[in-house]
């Protein structure tokens, strides 16, 4: 299937913004990050049901790779990392723990970005809703982004998103990797997706269950108008 590569350009455009401004208008919102982080997490375990589980037998019957061990292995990285991360917070020890967020961080905006692209050559219209989806996405959960350890390079954090996002964006419009490397990168993003979006995302404390719903419902109502 042909698409305008000026519509594929579009999507690492428009989720480099959302990170812009979901990194640059947390201030504005600071009063309601309950609210907002109840929102997200209902809507990111929405996306990871009902639109990316799916893909996963979809994508094996054409895979020339096993897809379920990658997307077990991206899950268990970024498990690992962030389990890392939290203990060497908890102990207070600061070694490495800004380095391996940032990359973890990066590697999941560049995953992410990749897959949509892929997606949108498969069935565009698709592709063009779940990336107005991720880009929601990365909105809601950049303005609720915690600081892991202090003193953090927080700096850092927009521009090698933006990077990132544009690298794995690039990738795939230009078709840059074999079959191969592409069904890698696609089972990788699911354990990723999974992992972030269900572990990491789920308030611990302070949650609006009223709001979580309320997410899952939109999501719901998007699926049901695409399908």
């Amino acid at each position: 299937m042909h698409v305008n590569p000026l519509v594929l350009l579009a999507i690492p455009t428009v989720l480099s913004v959302a990170h812009f401004v979901g990194f640059t208008g947390g201030a504005r919102v600071k009063g309601h990050l309950s609210v907002i982080r109840s929102f997200a997490a209902g809507f990111s375990v929405s996306y990871v049901f009902l639109f990316l589980l799916p893909e996963i037998p979809r994508a094996d019957e054409v895979a020339v790779v096993d897809t379920a061990i990658f997307a077990l292995l991206g899950f268990t990285v970024f498990h690992e990392a962030h389990k890392f991360i939290f203990s060497q917070k908890s102990e207070g020890k600061a070694k490495l723990n800004d380095e391996i967020h940032l990359i973890t961080f990066s590697a999941y905006s560049f995953l992410i970005t990749f897959f949509l692209v892929e997606l949108s050559k498969v069935d565009t219209i698709e592709g063009i809703v779940v990336s107005l989806v991720i880009a929601l996405h990365f909105f809601l959960t950049d303005i609720t982004q915690a600081r892991v350890s202090e003193p953090v390079k927080h700096n850092l954090k927009m521009p090698l998103a933006i990077v990132a996002t544009l690298t794995g964006g690039m990738l795939s419009v230009f078709s840059l990797t074999n079959q191969a490397a592409t069904d890698v990168i696609f089972a990788l993003t699911t354990g990723a997706l999974v992992y972030i979006s269900i572990r990491e995302e789920i308030p611990e404390k302070g949650g609006r269950p009223l709001v979580f719903l309320a997410g899952v419902l939109i999501l719901t109502l998007v699926r049901a108008f695409i399908l």
